[in-house]
């Protein structure tokens, strides 16, 4: 009787861990809202190193936004990795990363394309939106999307742009968690 009664509260445990427990995988994307050099009114010159500074700044904030989605969901039990980056959302790009998600034993995914613009005279990229999608992979549904503004997040306190980034990531994971 005892190691039936065992038995059943492993199950229940085994059960309840699986449900509380999808496994997630974040794609996040960025992609240039423009990117003037006010003193010049072109782009910035590869010559110069603007453009390789530039690229690595968005880049940051591509990382910082995909650690504030991870770190809510990892918080929040459920197990999290991020996958490759895209320079494109059409189908295709979508499918290769829907396959990716699966391949990786995940349940979910999370696509993200944070919108940035390049400040060359700071050296800088700073966040102006990420629109997401979270997918159901058996279903190859999308279960909810929108869109998150950084204006909208920062009000009278000023915090740099990979924070802002950050906190980005948290509002679009909190959004999603709430859903889930």
């Amino acid at each position: 009787m005892k190691s039936v009664l065992l038995l059943a509260i492993l199950l229940l445990s085994a059960t309840t861990a699986t449900a509380l427990a999808d496994t997630v995988m974040v794609s996040v994307d960025i992609e240039p809202a423009g990117t003037i050099d006010t003193a010049t009114d072109r782009m910035p010159s590869a010559a110069t190193g603007d453009a390789t500074t530039l690229a690595k700044a968005a880049d940051t904030l591509r990382e910082a936004l995909e650690q504030g989605i991870m770190d809510q969901f990892f918080n929040a039990g459920h197990i999290i990795f991020n996958g490759p980056s895209a320079a494109s959302t059409d189908i295709h790009s979508v499918s290769l990363r829907q396959q990716s998600a699966r391949l990786g034993g995940a349940s979910r995914l999370i696509l993200v394309e944070l919108a940035y613009r390049a400040d060359p005279a700071l050296k800088k990229a700073l966040p102006i939106s990420a629109r997401y999608s979270l997918w159901r992979l058996d279903t190859r549904q999308i279960v909810e999307s929108g869109t998150v503004n950084a204006d909208s997040l920062v009000h009278a306190t000023k915090i740099d742009e990979n924070q802002l980034s950050l906190l980005m990531g948290q509002t679009i994971a909190t959004v999603l968690l709430n859903r889930w």
